[in-house]
């Protein structure tokens, strides 16, 4: 009677955590981070005070739990956390007995890694570092087995450290990839606007206004119905793009409606990048 007890409790845990946690990663790719943060404390609470917390069924939740807060932290201004979770995480993948959750838990941990060093300010590292993750998910893809939204994450991610190198080819080849792969696949609708984004951003980095503008619109577009949360940040990099070609009272309305909303998601935060 007691194992049977303690196996419904620890299920509660694990139904109850694991739904937080997939609520963070939603707040996460929906750049409300003051949200997501709260989720994952909360998740990490319910992993807390369970009566086994280091029982083998709850490990892998709280590495993905700790991969979501990593990000949330960053995004929030807290570098050092964000990496101290990471480092968590990355230190209860060994423990993991299920070979196959064992593999998406570490690639999911070292993607993330690549994409904190390049957010951090060390894209040459973040680049290589996504390089391999990518390639070993292509190879599962192809045989069957992949997960293609951790690899459009991956072409996403790679894009934007391609934009920090400026280095826009390779920036452009990467977000087409990405969006290729979530549409294909049906994955997060916000994976392939953010890669829409960044094809924004290269084009006005590169001084041609019209394309930035056409991709951004078309990004906003989308975002109306499918990511309403992104918009802030779309719009704020269309006003932008709408005063270097001039158009300065256009640029003006777009961030006095943009603003508000992006400190709310960000925790007070206004840094607006390509993802």
């Amino acid at each position: 009677m007691a194992g049977g007890s303690q196996t419904h409790a620890r299920g509660r845990v694990l139904r109850r955590a694991s739904g937080l946690r997939e609520r963070a990663s939603k707040a996460v790719y929906d750049y409300e981070f003051a949200k997501s943060r709260s989720l994952v404390d909360q998740a990490l609470g319910v992993l807390d005070g369970a009566e086994e917390p280091g029982h083998q069924e709850l490990i892998p939740v709280r590495v993905h739990v700790l991969i979501t807060a990593s990000y949330a932290d960053i995004e929030a201004g807290e570098i050092e956390r964000g990496l101290g979770r990471l480092d968590s995480a990355d230190g209860l993948v060994g423990e993991i007995a299920d070979a196959v959750v064992r593999k998406r838990m570490r690639l999911l941990s070292q993607e993330q890694r690549g994409f904190l060093l390049i957010r951090v300010g060390r894209p040459e590292e973040g680049v290589r570092a996504l390089g391999p993750i990518a390639e070993e998910l292509e190879a599962d893809l192809a045989a069957g087995v992949g997960d293609p939204g951790l690899l459009a994450i991956t072409y996403l991610n790679s894009s934007l450290g391609h934009i920090l190198r400026a280095r826009p080819d390779d920036a452009i080849a990467e977000a087409r990839r990405c969006i290729e792969v979530a549409e294909r696949h049906e994955a997060d609708p916000t994976i392939a606007i953010k890669a829409r984004h960044n094809l924004g951003y290269v084009a006005f980095m590169a001084g041609d206004m019209p394309t930035a503008l056409s991709a951004y619109e078309e990004s906003a577009r989308i975002c109306q119905d499918r990511a309403p949360t992104l918009l802030p940040v779309i719009r704020i990099d269309q006003a932008r793009a709408l005063l270097a070609a001039g158009l300065a009272d256009e640029a003006a309305r777009g961030l006095d409606e943009a603003l508000p909303e992006l400190r709310k998601q960000r925790g007070g935060r206004t840094s607006p990048r390509p993802r």
